[in-house]
């Protein structure tokens, strides 16, 4: 968890976020409970894994395409681009460089400034749109855990649930906070490969790593501020969960069995 990220980060943490998103989000339910017949939309939440399966494993693999492109020379170090997330650009200009047709110079023109024009606009938010993204993703695992105290511990009901979400969500702006103030994983980046064969006639300059290992973070920040912005989702679930737990057991707040209990199959 005090780390970059991981592949455990990514499989728990990551499973949260897509079913707050696909599972217990506002929009998705509204969608769900629009269809005739609870078989329809049983069936539509199958119909809607399979595209974004494809979708997910397309662009992961457009990453894999680009970094072999890119091996034995990194763009950052070239100059070429000033930003990772800038990578994909340079590669599709590069791969797509041959084609002449004016119907593809109009595309890409279109493109070119639609994104410049998104990009001043986005300029002015600065900080703010990481922040927000950041609080986005750690809101998500206390909606999720709401959803998960309700159907696993019944006795749960409005305190437990209200007063659990609004603190792992205080908690989790917090741990934002700290992490944007602090920015503990600035100087990550993974070791280059570039070569004088590589870059051909292009200048580079090699970067060197700090004195401590990037991927867990500069050591004298916050304990908190090194918590990884994938995990976000986890550690809210969490905390919601601890919370939610701990309330219930002090406070049973409904009898479980006059309970009418809604599962995938329908309501007992």
């Amino acid at each position: 968890m005090i780390q970059y990220n991981s592949v455990w980060i990514n499989l728990v943490s990551g499973t949260i976020t897509w079913v707050a998103s696909f599972g217990v989000n506002q929009l998705a339910i509204q969608r769900y409970a629009s269809l005739p017949t609870l078989k329809q939309a049983q069936q539509i939440i199958y119909y809607t894994l399979v595209p974004f399966f494809i979708l997910c494993s397309v662009v992961a693999f457009i990453g894999f395409i680009a970094l072999a492109y890119f091996y034995n020379c990194n763009p950052l170090e070239t100059g070429q681009i000033l930003e990772t997330d800038h990578i994909t650009i340079l590669f599709a200009k590069d791969i797509l460089l041959f084609r002449k047709s004016e119907c593809f110079h109009a595309v890409v023109v279109a493109c070119g400034i639609t994104s410049t024009l998104l990009a001043f606009s986005a300029a002015p938010l600065g900080g703010i749109l990481r922040v927000c993204v950041s609080v986005l993703g750690a809101i998500s695992g206390p909606i999720v855990g709401i959803f998960v105290l309700a159907m696993f511990f019944p006795r749960s009901g409005f305190w437990s649930c209200i007063l659990s979400f609004v603190i792992s969500n205080i908690i989790m702006v917090f741990v934002c906070i700290a992490n944007y103030v602090e920015d503990p994983y600035r100087d990550l980046f993974l070791p280059t490969n570039s070569s004088i064969e590589g870059c051909g006639s292009s200048n580079f300059t090699v970067r060197h790593q700090p004195p401590y290992d990037t991927h867990y973070g500069d050591p004298t920040t916050m304990f908190i501020s090194r918590i990884s912005t994938y995990s976000y989702a986890g550690v809210g679930f969490i905390i919601m969960m601890t919370i939610g737990v701990s309330i219930n057991f002090v406070k049973s707040e409904q009898e479980p069995e006059k309970i009418r209990h809604l599962t995938f199959t329908g309501r007992k």
